[in-house]
């Protein structure tokens, strides 16, 4: 879902250009946006998921998406979406 939004983010920022940066704590989400690819082998039993999943990896090959930055959980604190699971780094 971390690289869903990331994805989301990219086209959000190209849709109004805007040149904000967009963060991930999610180590595996900024590879799979760098190397273009969701890289879960998981098939979701939900078609919207699935339209969703395929929608952003044809997105993502047919555009250059920028870096996703690095978000510092022990600078920044915790992202707010983790609700507490991951906690400090």
């Amino acid at each position: 879902m971390e690289w869903l939004a990331c994805v989301h983010a990219i086209g959000y920022c190209q849709k109004h250009d805007l040149s904000s940066p967009i963060y991930s704590d999610s180590q595996t989400a900024r590879a799979w946006v760098r190397d273009r690819h969701c890289g879960s082998n998981h098939v979701s039993s939900n078609p919207e998921l699935q339209a969703l999943i395929g929608r952003a990896v044809s997105f993502l090959q047919k555009n250059t998406p920028p870096k996703i930055e690095t978000w510092l959980t022990r600078e920044c604190g915790e992202i707010i979406a983790d609700f507490g699971y991951k906690g400090a780094r």
